[in-house]
């Protein structure tokens, strides 16, 4: 081979040679790259990974916090409600040794209520007035005029006074009665309860 050949020979091998390396280059600057590009990655899933531990413990924490204050708003709602029943029960004792009839019903006009003198006035047991059963002491001829004028005062939400005839259920008695009622709202001006009296005229 002549001198001239080997001299083309050595430089196509060398234009070879560089080629390779400048791709070999870029391939590794590729990988480079692609590597970084994965480390950044691995770090934001690592800085995500502790945001959500973080959250989760928050979460968990405050779920039991949650439990806690639960248990104690229970703990209060039943003490609260322990309270009431005794102090009704109470102010029903006193009400049951009243000498006048009182009574009290439901927002929708039932009776829920009586004490001693109003059942001794009716000459019925108090479990019988419940409801409207009080209304088979009322005059029969007054009957449907009576509950038609408490029901409408419940409806209308007004004061209720009325006076009708009863027949006292054990003795057979025929009297008058007048029957007065009062709304009992709560604090939002709602209708409750009605509360009320009957006394002989």
């Amino acid at each position: 081979m002549t001198p001239i050949f080997e001299l083309v020979a050595v430089f196509t091998f060398l234009l070879i040679l560089i080629s390779n390396i400048r791709f070999l280059h870029n391939i590794i600057i590729a990988i480079t790259s692609s590597i970084k590009d994965v480390i950044n990655l691995l770090v934001k899933i690592g800085a995500i990974s502790k945001q959500v531990e973080y959250n989760y413990d928050a979460i968990v924490k405050l779920d039991k916090e949650l439990k806690i204050n639960g248990r104690r708003i229970t703990s209060y709602v039943q003490e609260l409600h322990r309270q009431s029943l005794m102090n009704t029960g109470r102010i029903r004792i006193l009400l049951n040794s009243y000498p006048i009839g009182l009574y009290e019903c439901d927002k929708n006009g039932e009776c829920i209520w009586v004490n001693h003198a109003l059942c001794d006035l009716f000459g019925m047991e108090a479990e019988a007035m419940l409801g409207h059963g009080w209304l088979s002491a009322v005059d029969e001829s007054q009957r449907d005029l009576v509950l038609s004028e408490w029901m409408n005062a419940v409806k209308k939400d007004i004061p209720y006074s009325w006076g009708y005839n009863i027949i006292n259920q054990k003795t057979q008695e025929n009297f008058r009665v007048k029957a007065i009622a009062l709304t009992i709202r709560d604090e939002d001006r709602t209708p409750l309860l009605f509360c009320g009296s009957v006394e002989r005229c």
